[in-house]
C-alpha cells in the first residue's frame, strides 16, 4: 500500500514538473516572437532567464525598430521669415550683384553745351569805336544803370557807380587795338541834370589787365547849356582797352556817364 502511494506521488510530481517546463517554453517563444515584431513594452524592465531585474539575456535582445524616415516632414519654426526670391540682378548667395544689362534700344543721354559768352558787336571800322562794345564798371548803383548803358547809343540812359563809392572805373573793350585820338563823354541832356564837374583820368591797355595813364586826373565841366558834353583830346595811344577813372563829382558822390565815344586819331 505504501509503495503504490509513493508511485502515485512521484507521478503527480513529474506531471507538475512537465507543466512547469512546458509553460516556460511557451513563455520563451512568446517573448521571442513579440521582440521580433516590436511588441515588447519599453516601459517593462528587461529580465534575465534567472528572473533578476536589470540584466538581459543577449540571446533575447531584438534589433530596435526605428521610425520610418520616408514620411518625416521637417519642422519650420513659426517665427521663421519666409524665403524671398532673389531680385533681378541680385546674387542669390549674397555675393556681388550682377549688373543689369543695358537696354540696347535706349538712346544715350546727351548734354547740350550752353554758351555764357555775351553777344557783342564787331568794332566799327570808322566812327565811334566804343559803340555797343563790352563795358565793365567797378561798381553799379542798380541794374537799371549798369555799365552797358554807357555805350548803348542813347544819351537818355546812363551808367552810375555806387553811391559814396569813389574812386570808380569804367572800362570799354574796343575789340581790336586802335590809335585813339579823342574821347567824347556825355550826360543826359534833360533839364533835370544840372551842370557839374567830374574829375576823370584816362588810361589805356592792350590786354585788359595792365593799363598806362594817357591823361592824368583833371576836372571836366558838363554844362547843361551845351548839352552836357565833354571832349577829351588824346595823344593817339595804340590800345584795345579804354579805362576812365572817376575820383570826384560836384553833384553826386559817384561816377556818371551816359555815353562814352572813342574816335581814332
Amino acid at each position: 500500500m505504501s509503495t503504490n502511494l509513493s508511485k502515485h506521488r512521484a507521478w503527480r510530481a513529474g506531471k507538475a514538473g512537465n507543466r512547469v517546463i512546458g509553460g516556460l517554453i511557451v513563455a520563451g517563444v512568446l517573448l521571442a516572437v513579440g521582440g521580433a515584431f516590436g511588441m515588447d513594452d519599453p516601459k517593462t524592465p528587461a529580465t534575465s532567464t534567472g528572473g533578476e531585474p536589470g540584466t538581459t539575456d543577449p540571446a533575447n535582445l531584438a534589433a530596435p525598430s526605428g521610425p520610418d524616415l520616408s514620411e518625416v516632414v521637417p519642422l519650420v519654426p513659426s517665427d521663421a521669415a519666409p524665403s524671398e526670391s532673389p531680385q533681378p540682378g541680385a546674387s542669390p548667395n549674397g555675393g556681388p550683384s550682377t549688373p543689369a544689362k543695358p537696354n540696347p534700344t535706349a538712346a544715350p543721354a546727351t548734354t547740350v553745351p550752353t554758351s555764357t559768352t555775351p553777344a557783342t558787336t564787331a568794332p566799327p571800322a570808322t566812327g565811334n569805336l566804343a559803340l555797343h562794345r563790352p563795358a565793365q564798371a567797378s561798381s553799379t548803383i542798380r541794374s537799371a544803370h549798369a555799365a552797358l548803358y554807357a555805350n548803348d547809343g542813347s544819351a537818355d540812359t546812363y551808367w552810375e557807380g555806387a553811391n559814396h563809392g569813389l574812386p570808380q572805373t569804367l572800362t570799354v573793350d574796343l575789340g581790336t587795338a586802335a590809335r585813339m585820338g579823342r574821347v567824347v563823354l556825355r550826360l543826359p541832356p534833360a533839364s533835370g541834370w544840372p551842370s557839374r564837374t567830374q574829375t576823370i583820368a584816362v588810361l589805356a591797355g592792350l590786354d585788359g589787365s595792365t593799363f598806362s595813364t594817357v591823361t592824368g586826373p583833371a576836372q571836366y565841366t558838363f554844362d547843361a547849356a551845351n548839352g552836357n558834353v565833354v571832349t577829351l583830346t588824346l595823344p593817339a595811344p595804340t590800345a584795345r582797352y579804354l579805362r576812365l577813372s572817376f575820383t570826384a563829382n560836384s553833384q553826386w558822390d559817384a561816377g556818371q556817364v551816359s555815353e562814352v565815344e572813342v574816335y581814332a586819331a
